[in-house]
């Protein structure tokens, strides 16, 4: 499975018209940036039910119904990362 960012998806049919090429399975990674990294993790803990299976102090993950929520403590709060899908292949 090769995991793919929107953006590169984009990238990727502007520059040789690969769209027809691969299929996206799924969304697979979103990451939010945050101010407070502890103060997120309390609120999507219990709002999520369960403790992120990745706890560092440059990144929290949590694995909810099969696809990936990310915090980044960088003081941007509000902004998203570029979804994540996961494509069967590319060529």
């Amino acid at each position: 499975m090769v995991f793919i960012s929107s953006l590169e998806k984009w990238k990727l049919n502007t520059a040789y018209g690969w769209d027809r090429r691969f299929m996206i399975q799924g969304l697979r990674t979103v990451i939010y940036h945050v101010t407070d990294l502890g103060q997120a993790k309390t609120w999507y803990s219990q709002v999520l039910e369960q403790e992120p299976y990745f706890d560092q102090p440059f990144y929290a993950g949590y694995s909810v119904g099969g696809f990936e929520l990310g915090l980044i403590p960088d003081g941007s709060p509000g902004a998203i990362e570029n979804p994540h899908f996961s494509v069967e292949k590319m060529r």
